[in-house]
């Protein structure tokens, strides 16, 4: 789920991590240095989210304060002795909060669920050739209504709820079966091997779905 994503923060290493780390996730970011220029942004740009330093020169209020204004989420970063300083910026109207160290993967678990609280919920995810319809329950490949079991159902929605993102067997079997991920391996070849066939492709020659050897898949255009 790509989004554009207003970073303001002052220079700094922890800054420079953010940066590559939102990045190689595939979003289209807009770096800020100071509070002014943050602002500016949002006459030219349709932002999907806001992160914040609470430290941003001359004053970060205002831009903590953007969420309603520019109709997207916002999430103050802050270090270990600015916690406070966040909590109030959650009190004042921002979504959320994240004090640092924090790793690439919190970082990004932290942007996925703001992007899903800002973004109203599609009812039908599209996926190159693939189209779900989360309310019917119904799915389709190049115009072609597929035979699906409720599993694979679930398991190509999910899939498709985050496109182009590798997504762990571990996950989706929390997501998907909602139990522990011991042992579940060959249930999920089975499920895999199943969708890849009805979508009219094989592991060896896949088109949408996507096995990264040893992490997950993925369900790409």
């Amino acid at each position: 789920m790509s989004a554009n994503i207003l970073l303001a923060a002052a220079p700094a290493t922890a800054s420079a991590a953010i940066e590559r780390a939102l990045t190689v996730a595939g979003h289209r970011l807009h770096v800020r240095r100071n509070a002014r220029e943050a602002l500016a942004v949002t006459d030219t740009v349709s932002l999907d989210l806001v992160l914040v330093d609470v430290r941003l020169p001359p004053d970060p209020g205002p831009v903590a304060a953007l969420g309603p204004r520019a109709g997207c989420a916002v999430v103050a970063l802050a270090s270990a002795d600015g916690e406070e300083l966040a909590v109030r910026f959650v009190e004042d109207g921002a979504d959320d909060f994240l004090i640092a160290p924090f790793t690439h993967a919190q970082l990004a678990a932290r942007v996925r669920v703001a992007l899903r609280r800002s973004r109203p919920a599609p009812k039908v995810l599209r996926v190159g050739g693939i189209a779900v319809d989360l309310v019917a329950r119904r799915a389709a490949c190049d115009g072609r209504v597929l035979s699906l079991s409720r599993l694979e159902f679930d398991f190509l929605a999910y899939l498709a709820g985050r496109a182009g993102e590798v997504v762990s067997r571990g996950e989706l079997v929390a997501a998907v079966w909602c139990e522990p991920y011991a042992g579940h391996d060959r249930v999920i070849d089975v499920h895999l091997s199943c969708l890849r066939r009805k979508l009219g492709e094989s592991a060896a020659r896949p088109r949408h779905l996507h096995t990264v050897r040893n992490v997950g898949v993925r369900l790409q255009a």
